[in-house]
């Protein structure tokens, strides 16, 4: 799902763009009502893509509260992709919890969202991530894919500017 885009959200994005500001706010403030409301995956995917081409830093906790709700079902990987294209830093340390805890293609979208991440993370934030990602590391098989995909995420958390 990852780079998919689909027209329809595409058609709506501009049509927000279009709106003058209170109304837009009203729509995006009903979309996120609706996309914590819905148990419907399609509805809540479909939101998520809208959310992406937003570029509303206020969503992007909507979607990590709901990644956090629903994050055993199987049904995150695009609202994970929602979440990559904003600059996710001060949450790194989420997406380090979802690369460790889940084995599907989620895994590789949260990564993806670090690998996007340009402001600095906060030095605490580093040390923890660092840790978890090497003490994940020593406690699967070398010959796994995941493996790989995550010493090649340890090595760039470690080369990460950060703040204090």
């Amino acid at each position: 799902m990852a780079g998919k885009r689909f027209k329809n959200n595409d058609a709506l994005f501009i049509e927000l763009q279009a709106l003058n500001t209170p109304v837009a706010n009203d729509i995006v403030a009903q979309l996120i009502e609706i996309f914590n409301l819905t148990d419907n995956n399609k509805i809540r995917d479909k939101i998520a893509l809208m959310f992406a081409d937003l570029k509303n830093e206020k969503i992007v906790p909507v979607l990590i509260n709901k990644i956090n709700e629903i994050k055993y079902s199987g049904h995150i990987t695009t609202l994970i992709y929602a979440c990559s294209e904003y600059d996710c830093a001060e949450w790194i340390d989420f997406f380090v919890t979802l690369i460790i805890d889940l084995d599907d293609s989620s895994y590789l979208e949260a990564i993806s969202v670090i690998e996007g991440m340009q402001k600095p993370i906060i030095l605490s934030d580093k040390v923890i991530c660092v840790k978890r990602l090497a003490v994940y590391l020593s406690s699967i098989g070398t010959e796994s894919q995941k493996y790989e995909d995550v010493e090649g995420l340890l090595e760039l958390v470690d080369k990460m500017k950060t703040i204090s």
